[in-house]
């Protein structure tokens, strides 16, 4: 089984409003988990942070439009911003250039299961994911299921 994943660039938060305290400015949790894809590959994909929502900013009033994990595709679609010189994806496509998609994720068998929104590559990116060291996948420990029908 090989694992891949897509080099994203780090979040560019607005100076003024500093770092996000529970991220550090990542904009990521720092959970990953394992994402089948095929028989042989999976995409090591990252949590994105509950807090600043993937933008790693402490203060969202400077925040540019696609840069949070819940921002509706509607404000991104025209946007030309400085930041999106950052976006690694195709502007056409469904991610609107950022190449990532935001997906909801919890544990189905718990009950009291917190819902999570990951990072999950956008197709127009499969180009990039590169192969992961298996050692450095290892703190991935929950395998999210997904459906390739």
């Amino acid at each position: 089984m090989t694992v891949y994943a897509v080099p994203y660039p780090p979040p560019t938060p607005p100076r003024a409003a500093g770092r996000c305290p529970d991220c550090c400015g990542t904009g990521l949790s720092g959970a990953t988990y394992l994402m089948p894809v095929s028989e042989e590959r999976q995409l090591l994909v990252h949590e994105f942070c509950g807090t600043c929502q993937g933008c790693g900013a402490a203060d969202h009033d400077g925040c540019l439009p696609g840069v949070h994990a819940l921002d509706p595709d509607e404000d991104i679609d025209d946007d030309t911003g400085p930041h999106v010189e950052l976006w690694i994806g195709d502007p056409s496509c469904v991610c609107s250039g950022r190449g990532w998609c935001p997906v909801a994720a919890w544990n189905a068998s718990d009950p009291d299961a917190v819902t999570r929104f990951l990072r999950v590559p956008c197709g127009c990116v499969q180009d990039k994911a590169q192969p992961v060291d298996p050692a450095d996948a290892g703190s991935a420990d929950t395998v999210v299921e997904a459906n390739h029908g």
